[in-house]
């Protein structure tokens, strides 16, 4: 018995001893606030980190609350924004019988009288209102080209009083065509190749961009102003005002050719006389000029549209015509010159070389066919 008590005695005195000495080694591998932060830190990374591969792992959804919440914080900014759908626009198409590609096309005030230019001096007019008139084909407008020189694109305007057609020609060819074909004499030329041409606001005179030359023309007949010397791409007209646009600026002519000013604007493919403002567009900003030829505000166009022709509506609304997402859309604007969305078109082709706007319609064309629509339909 006391042997029992004498052993059960010594395995407790040996127990206690071995608890006491790994307390003694715990208390010797002391914990400093820096390994603990240390330790939080570490298991809180691992923790972001596999959260990061569950997230990538499992698909989101549409209608993801959080993919919708970054959209909406980006709309600030037209590059990253999505364009609203706000309808569908269709044109009515017209092909001329023509053998070369159109080059150039002109509408009258009144939107029913069409005149197409190719790009082999080849010229088409068309009363597009009356179903049993056929295209009026101008064969003898080559006269006095040979060889090269009868490859040139025609450029065509139309003046709205007497409805007349001026076409200009490579070289020192310039003609005036009435609504029946006829050609009439018209003194003036310059033998340099033509790049742009336009009619001022009150149909007196006209406007012509050679490659190394800028003439205005009386409409009956004769030069009135030129600058030999002056090199442009795109011409704008007002009653009494000649814009001529580069890569590098936009140059602001008297109808005399007398210098007005000059504004630090690229690349401009279309121009409108809104209110009180200038509005200039180019294939990613539209600029909005004041008549002291201010910039006043520039507008970035959304990511993935390129615009190529700035218009108003009969109801004095904005729009810009251009590609998005390689179709043909109609982008509306609000009052503050910001995108609202856009009209998706009939037209399939994305190919689209000549855009025009006019009182009362506007049209592109993409070579073979011009599509028109008239600016007094509702959109």
């Amino acid at each position: 018995m006391k042997s029992n008590i004498f052993i059960i005695i010594f395995g407790l005195f040996f127990y206690g001893i071995g608890c006491m000495n790994e307390t003694e080694s715990g208390a010797n591998q002391p914990t400093t606030p820096e390994k603990d932060i240390q330790s939080r830190e570490h298991s809180q990374k691992i923790t972001v980190a596999r959260e990061s591969e569950i997230k990538h792992k499992i698909p989101v959804k549409k209608n993801n609350p959080q993919k919708k919440s970054v959209r909406e914080s980006s709309d600030s900014d037209p590059k990253k924004s999505t364009l609203k759908m706000l309808g569908r626009m269709n044109f009515t198409a017209f092909q001329p019988p023509a053998k070369s590609e159109i080059s150039d096309f002109s509408m009258n005030s009144q939107c029913n009288f069409l005149a197409v230019g190719g790009s082999s001096m080849d010229l088409y007019l068309k009363n597009i209102k009356s179903k049993k008139k056929k295209w009026k084909v101008i064969d003898n407008i080559k006269n006095g080209c040979s060889k090269n020189s009868c490859h040139q694109k025609v450029l065509v305007d139309i003046f709205n009083k007497k409805l007349r057609v001026f076409s200009a020609l490579n070289g020192d060819t310039l003609r005036i065509i009435s609504q029946n074909g006829s050609i009439g004499a018209f003194r003036g030329g310059y033998p340099k190749i033509n790049v742009d041409s336009a009619i001022s606001g009150d149909d007196s005179k006209l406007v012509i961009q050679y490659k190394k030359g800028l003439f205005v023309y009386r409409s009956t007949a004769g030069i009135f102003a030129k600058l030999k010397d002056f090199s442009g791409e795109r011409i704008f007209t007002t009653k009494n005002l000649i814009f001529s646009a580069d890569k590098q600026m936009v140059r602001v002519f008297s109808m005399k050719l007398k210098t007005i000013a000059s504004i630090s604007v690229h690349n401009i493919n279309s121009m409108e006389f809104y209110q009180k403002e200038i509005l200039a567009a180019t294939p990613e900003k539209l600029h909005i000029i004041d008549f002291q030829y201010k910039i006043k505000k520039t507008v970035s166009l959304p990511k993935d549209f390129i615009s190529a022709l700035i218009f108003t509506n009969a109801d004095g609304k904005i729009f810009l015509a251009g590609k998005y997402r390689a179709k043909i859309v109609i982008m509306a604007l609000k009052s503050d010159f910001t995108p609202k969305g856009y009209f998706e078109t009939n037209l399939a082709s994305e190919k689209m070389i000549v855009y025009r706007s006019f009182k009362n319609c506007f049209g592109f064309s993409d070579g073979k066919k011009v599509y028109i629509r008239d600016k007094n339909d509702q959109f």
